[in-house]
């Protein structure tokens, strides 16, 4: 299939110019898919605040239940533009039923979460003190200070040319995902485990250039991008936003995701967010790993306080939390967490420090070694929507059963 060459035009300012061309983007009803719509406005906008809410015409689930309602698209974030760059910019947003304001998506629900009132069983969450008194008391868990943090959110992808998924023998490195032509010969296709990644070489590190493209890409536009790796196969690749606040690490997670399907739509390359089903017949798997820690986990002493973070994840029904760990309502889940290949288990609940294998939520070593720091939830799926993985992870970490 032919690659549309994007046109290479350059149209320099005229003195004077002020106005700002905004690409709202939002999610449709898959949650993963992206839409989009150009505005042009007569100044740039300074926060997200400054920009108009619009309306688009658009089906709010995959049943396409006539008649198709007029939702608003509601500004919930904004970063430059790093394709048209200057004084333009990408705007997140919130889609909502124009009668019925903040019912749509799961964004607003984190947001009410994360700054409502509840009572806490401190000393048993919280401090470090060997004593196993517990304390009651009301407080705010507010999102949008320091205290609580997602470090960072890690989003495994694929990509491939237009959507051809093939699993392939790799010559020194095993098993491995690569660019295929149509047609590849059925003895190619293996099962195993995939073993290679962090590895470099023409062999395998396809895309290397495209990925940091990506990170530029991402860094010019104002995200907070941690790193990023290449992953079990040469056509999986990962990356790290954060630390920020859970719904800022969120908004940014789906920006940099937009971002990507661009960059990748620019040269004719296909981005997969979930497990294709050619991973069925293997052990690899996409995730998207949550980092997650408070302002007591990351003090003196902090390592206990994490430590009774997984107890009280343990406490509540593991069924809910899976819930919100797919795109599916936790329909994925059991296929999804393996027990092989680094992957935890669907029946077994396990935190373990520094090993990976079998482990749902892992402390890593170093921050066993310092004492303090986060904890790395494993579970979600690639296709995840971070507000779901963020209020659960949160909830769980640090209320109690049946309070939310």
């Amino acid at each position: 299939m032919a690659t549309i060459q994007p046109l290479k035009m350059k149209f320099p300012d005229e003195q004077g110019d002020t106005y700002s061309v905004l690409e709202y983007v939002l999610t449709d009803q898959s949650r993963i898919d992206f839409l989009n719509k150009t505005y042009v406005v007569d100044t740039e906008p300074n926060t997200f605040s400054d920009c108009p809410v619009k309306a688009i015409t658009q089906y709010d689930s995959a049943e396409e239940i006539e008649p198709e309602p007029e939702l608003a698209t509601v500004p919930v974030a904004m970063c430059r533009d790093p394709f048209r760059q200057g004084r333009h910019k990408i705007v997140l947003c919130e889609p909502e039923y124009i009668d019925r304001p903040g019912q749509q998506v799961v964004r607003t629900r984190m947001t009410k979460y994360l700054n409502i009132n509840v009572v806490l069983y401190v000393a048993a969450l919280f401090t470090s003190s060997s004593t196993t008194t517990t304390t009651t008391t009301t407080t705010t868990i507010n999102d949008n200070d320091s205290n609580n943090n997602f470090l960072c959110h890690c989003n495994r992808f694929l990509w491939d040319a237009v959507g051809m998924f093939t699993v392939l023998k790799h010559v020194r490195c095993g098993p491995c995902f690569r660019v295929q032509p149509s047609g590849a010969p059925r003895e190619d296709v293996v099962t195993g485990n995939l073993q290679n990644d962090l590895f470099v070489g023409n062999n395998s590190g396809m895309e290397r250039t495209f990925f940091d493209t990506l990170l530029h890409a991402c860094l010019y536009a104002g995200l907070k991008m941690y790193g990023g790796n290449r992953e079990g196969s040469p056509s999986m690749w990962e990356y790290q936003i954060g630390p920020l606040p859970g719904l800022e690490a969120a908004d940014q997670l789906l920006l940099s995701r937009y971002i990507l399907i661009r960059l990748a739509e620019s040269v004719g390359l296909y981005v997969k967010f979930g497990n294709p089903e050619v991973l069925k017949s293997c052990d690899g798997r996409i995730t998207l790993h949550a980092n997650f820690s408070t302002k007591e986990s990351r003090a003196e002493g902090g390592l206990r306080v994490l430590e009774k973070m997984a107890e009280n994840i343990e406490r509540h029904d593991q069924a809910l939390i899976m819930s919100h760990y797919d795109n599916a309502g936790g329909a994925t889940m059991k296929w999804f967490l393996s027990g092989r290949a680094y992957m935890p288990s669907y029946d077994n609940f396990k935190c373990k420090v520094g090993n990976k294998d079998d482990c749902s939520l892992r402390i890593p070593a170093m921050v066993a070694h310092a004492g303090k720091g986060y904890i790395e939830e494993r579970r979600a799926t690639g296709d995840a929507n971070p507000y779901d993985v963020c209020r659960a992870l949160t909830a769980s970490a640090l209320f109690e059963p049946g309070s939310w």
